[in-house]
C-alpha cells in the first residue's frame, strides 16, 4: 500500500502549465528522489504535495487522506526541511528545537523527550548551549533535520537539503536520514541536484518541463538506458548522471 499517491496532476498558471498530469505512488519506508533541471516542476509538486498550493486538477493522496480537500489534517504527518538555513541565529541549538516544537502543539513533556531523543541520534548534545550561527554547516544541517521531525512525521519532504554543505557531511547527512527512516518508519522525498545523493534512493523521479520522463530503482534505471547511450561501445557503464542528461536534452 502506498503512502502517497498523486493521479493525473496538473498545475496551471494563466498559459503556463508548470505541472502536466502527473502520477505516481510513493511506498513506505523508502527515499524518493525528484531530479530536474529548474523549472522542472519539483517544487510546484512538493507544495501541492505540502498543501501549500492547489492543483488545478487530479488528485494527491498522503496517507489515505485526501491533500486537495483537507490540508490541514495532512500537514501533521508532513515534516519539511528546505535548502536556506532557516532557524533562529541568535538562539541556541536546544531554544530553536523548543521554539520548533511549539509549532506543533506538542506538550511540554514529549517536547523535552523528543529534543532528547534527537539530541542523542544527532550526536547534538554538546551543542545544545550554542548559538546556531556558530555551528559548522553540516552541525546546523543536522540541526534543521532535527527541527523538521521533531512531531515524528510520515513523510519527510528534504529541499535540496546539502546545498553548501562539505561532501564528508554530506554523507554523514544520509546516513542520518537512514537512522531516522530505520527507527520512525518515515518515507523520504529528497529534491536534488547531486547525482550522488540520487544513488542513494530507493526510486528516482526525473522531471523535465513539467512531467516525469523517467520512474524507477536507480540500478534498473542504469540498466535499461546503458544500451541506448552511445558510450556503450566502449563498454563503459552509463552512470546517473549521463541518463539525467541525455533524456532532459531530448
Amino acid at each position: 500500500m502506498s503512502i502517497l499517491s498523486l493521479t493525473n496532476v496538473s498545475k496551471r498558471f494563466g498559459n503556463f502549465t508548470a505541472v502536466d498530469n502527473i502520477s505516481f505512488e510513493l511506498e513506505p519506508y523508502t527515499i524518493n528522489g525528484f531530479l530536474g533541471p529548474n523549472g522542472a516542476g519539483k517544487t510546484t509538486t512538493i507544495k501541492m504535495i505540502c498543501g501549500i498550493l492547489k492543483p488545478t486538477s487530479g488528485s494527491i493522496i498522503l496517507n489515505s487522506i485526501d491533500v486537495v480537500r483537507e490540508p490541514e489534517k495532512t500537514r501533521r504527518s508532513i515534516g519539511y526541511m528546505s535548502q536556506t538555513f532557516s532557524l533562529y541565529s541568535d538562539l541556541t541549538v536546544e531554544e530553536n528545537l523548543r521554539f520548533f516544537a511549539s509549532l506543533y502543539n506538542l506538550s511540554g513533556e514529549e517536547i523535552s523527550k523528543r529534543i532528547s531523543e534527537l539530541l542523542e541520534m544527532f550526536g547534538l548534545r554538546e551543542y545544545r548551549d550554542t548559538l546556531t550561527a556558530e555551528l559548522p554547516s553540516g552541525i546546523r544541517q543536522r540541526v534543521s533535520l532535527s527541527s523538521a521531525i521533531l512531531h515524528s512525521p510520515s513523510v519527510l519532504i528534504l529541499d535540496e537539503p546539502t546545498s553548501g554543505v562539505d561532501p564528508f557531511f554530506r554523507i554523514e547527512f544520509f546516513k542520518d536520514i537512514k537512522e531516522y527512516i530505520s527507527q520512525y518508519k518515515a518515507t523520504v522525498l529528497l529534491s536534488t541536484h547531486f547525482m550522488n545523493e540520487a544513488e542513494y534512493c530507493d526510486r528516482i523521479l526525473l522531471f523535465n518541463r513539467g512531467r516525469i520522463i523517467l520512474n524507477g530503482n536507480p540500478d534498473n534505471l542504469i540498466q535499461d538506458f546503458s544500451q541506448k547511450l552511445s558510450d556503450i561501445k566502449t563498454n563503459k557503464r552509463a552512470s546517473l548522471e549521463e541518463i539525467f542528461i541525455r533524456l532532459t536534452e531530448e
